[in-house]
């Protein structure tokens, strides 16, 4: 693979789709409520989220990233990361999530895309276990009837 690319993956889930709009826009602060051991910590530095993210090797990753963009007619969202450990291995990355109703079914789409450094720096499959376990921790959350969010 080259130096860009591009990492897509739906996942269902079984809440409303406005509950990932809101935590990860308005409500991004709950997060370490939700799953505190995927995201020991979250705070807003000077209009910027920098947040604290555990992937699965164990290791504590600090990222510093803006909202590049709000669709709500597409029910989406995009983060530009600008630095942290993230950036260490990658020029450039950019995380969209977007909701996507099929019928009775919701989806949550994740895009990640972006340009690493060197052709030998892995590719971002990491991103793709930690969004998944994210996602799962959230909707099993707020479907639990005692801990609705």
């Amino acid at each position: 693979m080259g130096l860009s690319g591009k990492l897509e993956f739906l996942q269902e889930v079984q809440s409303p789709g406005n509950v990932f709009l809101d935590i990860f826009g308005s409500k991004k602060d709950d997060l370490p409520k939700i799953c505190p051991n995927a995201i020991p910590s979250i705070e807003l530095l000077e209009g910027n989220w920098g947040d604290e993210i555990s992937f699965p090797d164990g290791k504590d990753m600090i990222s510093k990233e803006t909202v590049q963009a709000v669709d709500k007619e597409n029910q989406s969202t995009t983060y530009n990361f600008l630095e942290g450990d993230l950036m260490k291995v990658n020029k450039t990355m950019k995380v969209t999530f977007q909701v996507i109703s099929k019928g009775e079914k919701n989806f949550l789409k994740w895009t990640y895309i972006y340009e690493k450094m060197n052709a030998d720096d892995p590719d971002p499959d990491t991103f793709k276990f930690f969004a998944s376990e994210l996602t799962s921790m959230i909707d099993a959350r707020y479907m639990a009837p005692e801990n609705k969010i």
